[in-house]
């Protein structure tokens, strides 16, 4: 099984496009195998992570 996740509606970062996917070991490693080298750029990287980190967002979600 592989849940993605996006960062698009509730984040608000949908022109970054940035997401996530849970998966078991064996599954991810043969989605790196075929992923291209720069997935997501710095910006977005650095969205992300201000999002996750925004602890008064999370509890009102």
């Amino acid at each position: 099984m592989i849940i993605l996740r996006t960062f698009s509606k509730i984040y608000g970062l949908a022109a970054l496009r940035v997401g996530y996917a849970l998966a078991s070991e064996e599954i991810i490693h043969n989605m790196n195998k075929i992923r291209g080298p720069f997935n997501v750029n710095k910006l977005a990287q650095a969205a992300a992570i201000a999002a996750l980190e925004d602890e008064d967002f999370q509890k009102n979600i």
